[in-house]
């Protein structure tokens, strides 16, 4: 397992070549890369890391992201693959793996990875959203209403999950939800 201060062979640009850094600094690089919408860029790094630490989580999980974003959803799903053979559990792997199949029109199997990643913790309403937001785009708006509920009862102030659950057609907000909302 890599540690902050290994240093890891890069090349970060064109115009400085290789260079030695340590993991944190490379880790920092990628994650301004994401940031700042530079998606191409942080996939270039990443998979680099990939390569020299095959076993690490990190770099698959930050490239298979990257890659998402990118919408080279080939090589993310490669990526992401390899991030789940190290660490089946690891919920955000399972959420960039179901953005992907969801993608590629498998909603069964985006919403089947989510649940994965609900039963690994079920209390977080942020995951309950994602579900959401996958099930409107499979169009089953009461399986969404019913996800976004979850999420909002989860936490109140769950933005994601209140605007979600408003923008449903129909009426989705029950009176003791309206009523827990409002007394925050």
């Amino acid at each position: 397992m890599t540690q902050p201060n290994d240093m890891i062979t890069v090349n970060i640009d064109n115009a400085t070549g290789e260079q030695q850094l340590p993991v944190a600094e490379v880790q920092r690089i990628i994650n301004q890369h994401l940031n700042a919408a530079r998606y191409g860029l942080a996939a270039k790094i990443s998979m680099q890391v990939a390569e020299q630490f095959p076993q690490e989580l990190w770099p698959h999980y930050l490239a298979a992201e990257s890659l998402y974003h990118h919408q080279q959803i080939e090589p993310a799903f490669h990526y992401i693959n390899l991030a789940l053979e190290i660490d089946p559990r690891h919920i955000a792997s399972l959420v960039i793996k179901s953005r992907l199949c969801l993608y590629e029109g498998d909603c069964d199997e985006a919403v089947r990875l989510i649940d994965q990643a609900i039963g690994l913790a079920p209390e977080d309403s942020q995951l309950h959203s994602l579900k959401a937001e996958l099930l409107v785009d499979a169009g089953n708006i009461d399986g969404a209403g019913d996800s976004f509920r979850k999420s909002v009862e989860l936490d109140t102030r769950n933005a994601n999950g209140l605007l979600g659950l408003a923008q449903l057609p129909g009426d989705h907000f029950p009176e003791e939800l309206i009523k827990k909302i409002e007394f925050i």
